[in-house]
């Protein structure tokens, strides 16, 4: 059966696929033919395109409802991210986690989508808040907000969030 409206939306998601596969040729061919710092230029823009993407695909699953997933594909999303999109058991359960936390966290969630964080500090910030309430979160985040953190490298956005992350619960006092 055929559903209107369904050949855009799969032909873009081939476009995207097409598109992810044609920086990453470019970015290899561009490093052979520039021998830029042995290839270390491409590979991170490659990574920064890769982060880019992740973050995409975490706010997809922020609005996947799990029960229309089931209903639709008969897998949960976590079983559905491992037998169709080909993801390890821990890398399904990360990027369900961040689709989650990042939820309550707007800054981090915009941080993350504009590159200012790379994958590796937001898993580190969804780690670190995961005995977190919402509210809690919620604090953390509008903390960070407050705060410049341009000037700061992912290892230490990520230790700023385990800081806060103690201020956030009392009982760590």
């Amino acid at each position: 059966m055929y559903v209107r409206g369904m050949q855009n939306r799969h032909r873009s998601l081939a476009d995207i696929a097409a598109a992810a596969h044609a920086i990453a040729s470019d970015a290899s061919s561009a490093a052979d033919r520039q021998r830029d710092n042995d290839g270390l230029d491409a590979a991170a823009v490659i990574l920064a395109a890769v982060d880019r993407l992740v973050a995409a695909g975490t706010s997809v699953l922020q609005t996947s409802d799990h029960h229309a997933v089931i209903a639709h594909h008969g897998l949960t999303r976590d079983t559905w991210l491992r037998a169709v999109a080909g993801r390890t058991g821990t890398d399904a359960g990360m990027l369900l986690a961040a689709a989650g936390r990042l939820a309550d966290m707007p800054a981090v969630t915009a941080w993350f989508h504009r590159g200012i964080l790379s994958w590796g500090a937001v898993r580190q910030i969804v780690a670190s808040t995961r005995t977190l309430t919402a509210a809690q979160r919620s604090w953390v985040d509008q903390a960070l907000a407050d705060h410049d953190i341009s000037g700061l490298d992912q290892d230490q956005v990520a230790a700023a969030v385990e800081g806060l992350v103690i201020n956030a619960r009392p009982e760590l006092h």
